[in-house]
């Protein structure tokens, strides 16, 4: 695989790297010390497990990033992966959740997980190149793409529509556009200064991705729980999805107040979202979520839940905040804040 195609960027990463690993080797000789797990390893075909020590490198890291993020080096750094594309790409691939903040923030976080990739599972803070080369590969990777995936990323953000000539590629990290459009709605909720501001880009991303036949149909909440949740978690998932749906009618309207018990539905909202595109950006699922939602789903088993929380005939829209605040006793009991 060829390297990051801006040398200024790979060399500021490589120096900034170099510099914290003196300095977190500089921890170690002072006395810390990496914290270690216990993990199990069975190996194939054997009873019993073994248990091997695994250093928590990542962890070292994070505890001393406010003392490398003060570093030239990181600031060098950062200033540069400001300007390249797929930052958020990267994170999704490497399962980082991306949290609100400019680009630069973005940039930051970027620099402390490939960091963290390049000394994995390391007890001190010798620097192979070798490893160096591989987070450095994996960042190109995000970073640059074909001609026509280069054209959905610009979509994501916001500097125009997809080509119509493009309407039926398949780029190979992002698929098809209505993906790329998702994820676009994915970071602008993660961007909002608050939980209730995003919902409505997650549920956007969602009905993307689940519900072409438009909200009016009902079907997002059955094919989400479907992908998200186990047999017996599907009914739960379901009612907090119609929840969630009733509460961006309230917050439409103005009725919605901020609550924990609301902040807490729209985050789960959101990591739904986000598992499901970076299962798919990494090839774990097909881009084509709503045929596998179908293939999955027992006959009859998302007619009957929609219809035993909405009624038959009865849109979206016209539920009370009543109705759906109904539902699992052990659900929290006030979503909405709003009067019934």
């Amino acid at each position: 695989m060829a390297p990051v195609r801006s040398r200024q960027l790979e060399t500021a990463i490589t120096r900034f790297v170099e510099e914290s690993a003196r300095r977190l080797q500089a921890e170690l000789d002072a006395g810390a010390e990496v914290p270690f797990e216990l993990a199990a390893n069975a190996a194939h075909g054997q009873r019993t497990a073994l248990y091997c020590y695994r250093p928590l490198t990542a962890a070292f890291i994070q505890e001393r990033w406010p003392m490398l993020a003060d570093l030239e080096t990181h600031a060098a750094a950062e200033r540069l992966l400001e300007c390249l594309q797929g930052l958020d790409r990267y994170l999704i691939r490497r399962d980082v959740r991306i949290g609100r903040g400019d680009r630069r923030t973005h940039a930051s976080v970027v620099l402390r997980t490939l960091l963290e990739d390049v000394f994995a599972e390391q007890s001190d803070f010798t620097l192979c190149a070798e490893r160096l080369r591989g987070a450095l590969d994996e960042l190109d990777a995000a970073a640059f793409t074909n001609a026509g995936e280069v054209a959905l990323i610009e979509t994501l953000h916001g500097l125009g529509t997809v080509a119509p000539e493009l309407a039926g590629t398949r780029a190979p990290a992002l698929g098809r556009p209505e993906l790329a459009w998702a994820l676009a709605r994915f970071e602008m909720g993660c961007e909002r200064t608050s939980e209730l501001e995003a919902l409505s880009d997650y549920l956007l991303a969602l009905r993307a991705l689940l519900e072409p036949e438009g909200p009016a149909s009902g079907l997002l909440s059955g094919r989400l729980a479907t992908l998200c949740a186990t047999p017996a978690e599907r009914p739960g998932l379901t009612r907090r999805t119609l929840k969630a749906i009733a509460l961006e009618r309230a917050v439409i309207t103005g009725a919605a107040v901020e609550h924990a018990s609301c902040d807490a539905l729209v985050r789960e909202l959101a990591g739904h979202l986000r598992a499901l595109l970076r299962d798919v950006v990494c090839g774990h699922l097909p881009s084509d979520l709503v045929t596998l939602a179908e293939e999955l789903l027992a006959p009859g088993e998302q007619t009957q839940e929609v219809t035993a929380r909405r009624g038959p005939g009865r849109k979206p829209e016209e539920w009370s905040s009543g109705e759906v605040l109904s539902g699992d006793p052990g659900e929290t009991g006030e979503i909405l804040n709003v009067p019934v």
